[in-house]
């Protein structure tokens, strides 16, 4: 299903960075689509995506003013849920972004309840 939840019929733009505190960034999806995308596109993006929601109700992908952005957050909190020592992924995340010393990664929090199914789930999606 589409997500419209970022969506303003009223002035037509599309701004997912409203949907909470998260860190966007686009830095592989970015050169993968680089121009704006068309309402198609984002579409056929969206439910592709959506497949790979891995922790619920948190979107892995976000259309913020036409262009593809992924929710660092979503990868860090699940990485941190499943035992990696935040400070450890913060190096880690950081070879792709160039993300401030001083920046603190907005934490999603992941019941404990989500984490073996979150586990399988990214298993099954490895094979």
């Amino acid at each position: 299903m589409l997500n419209v939840a970022g969506f303003n019929p009223t002035t037509g733009e599309w701004n997912d960075s409203f949907l909470g505190d998260f860190l966007w960034d686009n830095t592989n999806i970015g050169e993968a689509i680089p121009n704006v995308m068309t309402p198609f596109t984002w579409s056929i993006l969206s439910f592709a995506y959506g497949l790979l929601n891995i922790i619920p109700g948190y979107h892995t992908v976000g259309n913020i003013c036409g262009r593809p952005y992924q929710n660092g957050s979503v990868m860090y909190a699940l990485l941190v849920a499943l035992g990696k020592d935040p400070e450890e992924m913060i190096k880690d995340f950081g070879g792709g972004l160039d993300i401030p010393e001083d920046l603190t990664i907005p934490m999603i929090s992941v019941p404990w309840q989500h984490k073996f199914s979150i586990l399988s789930r990214g298993i099954s999606m490895r094979i």
